[in-house]
């Protein structure tokens, strides 16, 4: 919602009614919607933190109670990564699909809306996703300049 509003503020012409809407009290959930944001990202990641150690301490409770003959184990080190490369894993398998969709909606709007629209878009991504769509798909396109990035908004 706070990008239609900033979108349709930069070419608004009665500015009267921008600095009106802009001390409504109301407008500031507008306005301020980078911060909420923030805390999604912020609660998101507490939980699933939360959620590992939750289940580790259940592994460990579980196999503290269980006899086992003797072996060799793993160290608690080697257990620990592999349980984070499973974690990984699990969040890439979840997530990839449905930002592949998000990839390729983009692609295609970006394209269409690049010949129809009447405003010039301000990132070139109907010309950098053809060449740098993996990089987002490795989720590694936010260590690469601004000018070579393929969603820019992701």
């Amino acid at each position: 919602m706070v990008h239609t509003y900033l979108q349709v503020f930069t070419i608004a012409e009665n500015k009267m009614l921008r600095t009106l809407t802009e001390r409504n009290f109301m407008f500031q959930t507008v306005s301020q919607a980078t911060f909420s944001v923030d805390t999604f990202f912020f609660i998101s990641g507490l939980l699933v933190t939360y959620l590992y150690f939750k289940t580790m301490k259940k592994q460990v409770v579980e196999e503290a109670s269980m006899t086992k003959p003797k072996q060799r184990e793993p160290s608690g080190l080697q257990v620990g990564v592999f349980k984070f490369l499973k974690l990984l894993g699990y969040r890439f398998i979840r997530l990839t699909p449905a930002y592949l969709f998000v990839l390729l909606m983009a692609e295609i709007n970006m394209r269409w809306l690049r010949n129809i629209s009447v405003f010039e878009p301000l990132s070139q991504d109907q010309y950098n996703c053809d060449v740098y769509w993996w990089r987002n798909v490795l989720y590694i396109n936010s260590l690469f300049p601004m000018k070579d990035m393929c969603m820019l908004w992701s």
